[in-house]
């Protein structure tokens, strides 16, 4: 399935490493708190809309932030600057812990919502820089490869994760329960932050990151996720302030890139409606307990991994545009089947489906991206990656509550379910062309034994 580790040039062995290290312990924080987060403020009474707002507000400074934060991290070593961000970040899982315990349960939802807020600015840092430390780390060859190792990491250790802590919080006292599964997710955030530490950037004259006299011409590796709203007294307020910077163009969204920026901006808008609608229906209206969850989250992984482990042989079969439009429709299953079939097997087989879609789609997301992307204009392309797509995510985010107030839970889901699978064919319809869309292109190492998916 994988390359072996022999063949692995020795410049890149200790950065690889590090990287699968990195991801293995944020897999044991994805299955301990990001599994679970949502579910605890479920339960100490937050309503749908607090809960759309905790999924929204990383995207909403990251609208603000994205596009200075990628121009601020071209004049900076990618390797530090990530380290320091994800450091500073991570502060934000043991912050759950005093909130949880100190704070009278009424207050706990908003002191969360304005911890993430807070903590929202050097994640969009994090998230824009490990994109493109990511990029110069790992050569075109060796990305299938190296995403696809990873992706299996994040899924076994997701997988592990959320059946010890589904255990834990079936049979400990609900706050203790509680304290135990954040408290695990933020050693484990620490002991990811001290991988990347490790990681260090080829001193190479190509692996600089020059400084671009122009906002307006795309440009370096910079930016994934981050999201906000163009509040002018901070993003661009800042862009003004440097001389030589200016405004970035718009011809950087025509042709291609373009048009991938919209598709995919409806992906995220699709994938990010039904977020607010799970817990209140699950735990509120169908009593789902820890436990079910974390074998739902399991069962998830399990898929995710299977599906990933298999994404490059579908990739070079149907090529990006179509694994990511496949993984989108399959993705349609965890809102939809929830809705029709509300049994705990329904939401099982839901589960195992999604797994699935993510398995795919979330590796052909980057790999398609990159494709359209010139390599020494990666920071600017990906800060608007990184605006758009976060814009996208705040959209979803909002929308979720609304379709649960006008629908109801249940046809609230049933029609997110819906909206995914018109994603799926949007993206298929619609999407651009790269460079490998056929099994009989060979591009950029595309090869039948490399594997891929980009979990930061």
């Amino acid at each position: 399935m994988f390359h072996s580790r022999a063949l692995v040039p020795a410049e890149h062995r200790s950065n690889f490493l590090h990287l699968y290290f990195d991801i293995a312990w944020f897999g044991v924080l994805n299955g301990s708190f990001i599994a679970f987060s949502a579910v605890y403020l479920t339960r100490v009474g937050a309503t749908a809309r607090q809960l759309s707002l905790f999924g929204a507000l990383p995207a909403l400074v990251a609208l603000v932030a994205a596009l200075p934060a990628g121009y601020w991290l071209k004049n900076r070593r990618l390797d530090k600057t990530v380290f320091w961000s994800a450091a500073l970040y991570r502060v934000y899982y043991l912050a759950w812990l005093p909130i949880i315990t100190l704070i009278p349960a009424a207050f706990q939802t908003n002191s969360v919502l304005l911890l993430t807020f807070i903590m929202s600015g050097p994640a969009t840092i994090l998230a824009i820089g490990f994109n493109s430390l990511f990029a110069e780390l790992v050569p075109p060859e060796w990305r299938n490869h190296v995403i696809g190792i990873r992706h299996a990491l994040l899924a076994i250790a997701s997988i592990l994760s959320a059946l010890l802590c589904g255990y834990i919080l079936d049979n400990t006292a609900f706050l203790m329960g509680y304290q135990i599964v954040f408290g695990l997710a933020a050693f484990c955030g620490v002991m990811s932050s001290v991988h990347l530490w490790f990681i260090r950037l080829p001193e190479a004259p190509n692996r600089r990151i020059k400084h671009a006299p122009y906002l307006k011409e795309p440009g370096q590796p910079d930016a994934f996720p981050a999201s906000g709203q163009a509040r002018p007294p901070f993003g661009w307020r800042y862009l003004r302030r440097r001389r030589q910077l200016r405004l970035p163009r718009l011809s950087i969204l025509r042709g291609d890139f373009g048009r991938a920026m919209a598709v995919l901006g409806f992906f995220f808008v699709a994938l990010y409606v039904p977020n607010a609608l799970y817990y209140p229906y699950w735990v509120g209206e169908l009593g789902y307990s820890d436990q079910l969850i974390s074998f739902g989250q399991a069962l998830f992984y399990v898929c995710q991994f299977l599906s990933a482990s298999q994404l490059a042989r579908i990739a070079t079969w149907l090529g990006d545009r179509r694994s990511l439009a496949l993984g989108a429709v399959l993705l349609a299953a965890y809102p939809g089947f929830t809705a029709i079939w509300p049994a705990p097997a329904g939401y099982l087989l839901s589960s195992a489906f999604s797994g699935i879609g993510w398995g795919i789609a979330g590796g052909a997301i980057l790999t398609y991206l990159l494709r359209l992307v010139p390599a020494d204009e990666r920071p600017r392309y990906m800060s608007w990656y990184s605006l758009l797509t976060n814009l996208a995510i705040l959209i979803g985010s909002l929308l979720g509550p609304l379709f649960g107030d006008w629908l109801g839970l249940r046809l609230g889901l049933g029609t997110a379910g819906i909206i995914r699978f018109l994603a799926g064919l949007i993206i298929l319809w619609f999407g651009a062309n790269v460079g490998v869309d056929t099994a009989d292109d060979d591009d950029e190492g595309a090869d039948d034994e490399l594997s891929g998916e980009f979990a930061a």
